[in-house]
């Protein structure tokens, strides 16, 4: 078992020497949130992270964004024209939104972290779960509206509580939709209607969107906790404690999960007994989960430090030690996960876009800078890149250029 590591970071991506005011506030902001635990709420609606999700069936290709501020926008690919917008600019938003939407043939899931809908138009420290049905909205955009939300009055009255903000994603496995929430509870409902399936609790709140595999579903807690159970009925089959907070999403690879932590290690468990393989130290706080390449052979993870580290799947199970690329100073905590495009990782600061090539080379360059900071993960498709930033506004980049144009001012309305 790999415990102490020699493994070391094959991209540093560390900060300048003086650390911004700004980001040195942030710090301090998520050190209170996270480390804190249970002594106060977390107020995650001041700066939602958005989130978009690429939809292909046919040769019909449409860019999903669930805008910060709570609004659902569909763009076609690759002409980028509005097809619809719910609720329309002129209406109260949905409520923050902080993680892609998931989407099947039939129905599109977005969570949010407060109601709007009130009567009284005061928003309700409430996260919802809506379900669109995308096609039906593309028709008829005049008339699109959710097909239903979760937790209605009857859901309510089961759970006999409210349901937290809705900070981590939905995720779509069959007929089931799961999603975790920041009363502290991972929930599953039925994909056609929303009714409740069962309730999962643990000990503080989830901001992990969950991964699911072979009918069993993964995801960490800010209890320091990771947790699988099973997807037909909740029940409990092993939990695994760290040293930290979890926040990030599981990448689950042959028998091995991969998930980091605020401890600052990744941890590579085993998929049925929950125990660990390995035990990596990466010296920064983990907020987001890995990635990994086509080849199934690399691991990509960053750190709010402003670290990007590669890892050999091959040579973690040998103990090697792999080799250090060259620093590359960024701009501020990278909270989204890594993305891949042909041969260039792709990730994210307050500054806008920054691109390593596969092969360890840096683009000798600035960011692709764009007028805002970027909190949500990019969304390649082709050659380019699609990205949504603090602001609202949508852009597409090209990565050649590294030139970034506007697709539709949300925020500029």
């Amino acid at each position: 078992m790999i415990r102490s590591a020699k493994v070391i970071a094959i991209q540093d991506l560390t900060l300048a020497d003086s650390l911004t005011r700004k980001w040195s506030r942030l710090l301090l902001i998520l050190t209170i949130i996270v480390l804190g635990g249970a002594c106060g709420r977390a107020n995650f609606d001041q700066d939602p992270f958005s989130g978009m999700a690429l939809w292909e069936e046919n040769e019909d290709s449409v860019l999903y964004v669930g805008s910060g501020e709570g609004r659902l926008l569909a763009i076609s690919l690759p002409d980028e024209q509005l097809l619809w917008i719910y609720p329309e600019t002129d209406q109260t938003p949905l409520g923050p939104v902080y993680s892609p939407p998931a989407i099947t043939t039939d129905l599109l899931y977005l969570a949010t972290a407060n109601d709007n809908r009130d009567i009284e138009n005061k928003k309700i420290d409430r996260g919802v779960l809506y379900a669109f049905d995308h096609q039906e909205c593309a028709k008829n955009p005049q008339r699109c509206i959710d097909s239903w939300s979760f937790p209605d009055s009857r859901a309510l009255g089961e759970l006999g509580h409210e349901v937290g903000p809705l900070i981590g994603g939905p995720v779509v496995e069959g007929e089931t939709v799961v999603v975790g929430s920041s009363d502290g509870s991972m929930y599953a409902v039925s994909a056609t209607d929303g009714t409740l399936a069962w309730e999962f609790p643990t000990g503080d709140k989830i901001w992990s969107t969950p991964t699911v595999v072979g009918g069993i579903v993964y995801f960490g807690s800010l209890d320091h906790t990771v947790y699988a159970v099973n997807l037909a009925d909740g029940y409990p089959i092993w939990s695994y404690e760290t040293g930290g907070a979890i926040t990030g999403t599981p990448l689950v690879l042959d028998g091995r999960l991969y998930i980091g932590s605020f401890d600052g290690n990744l941890y590579i468990l085993d998929t049925d007994t929950g125990s660990d393989v390995g035990v990596i130290p990466l010296g920064g706080w983990i907020w987001a989960g890995p990635t990994v390449d086509a080849t199934k052979k690399t691991v990509y993870i960053t750190t709010m430090g402003g670290n990007l580290y590669a890892l050999d799947r091959r040579g973690l199970d040998r103990g090697q030690e792999l080799e250090q690329w060259l620093p590359v100073p960024v701009s501020g905590p990278v909270l989204a996960p890594p993305s891949i495009l042909n041969d260039r990782i792709l990730f994210t600061d307050d500054r806008g876009v920054r691109m390593v090539r596969l092969d360890g080379r840096t683009d000798r360059r600035e960011p692709c800078t764009l007028s805002s900071r970027v909190r949500a993960a990019v969304v390649p498709y082709k050659d380019l890149v699609y990205l949504i930033d603090d602001a609202h506004d949508i852009w597409v980049l090209d990565t050649e250029t590294c030139k970034p144009n506007i697709v539709f001012g949300l925020g500029r309305n």
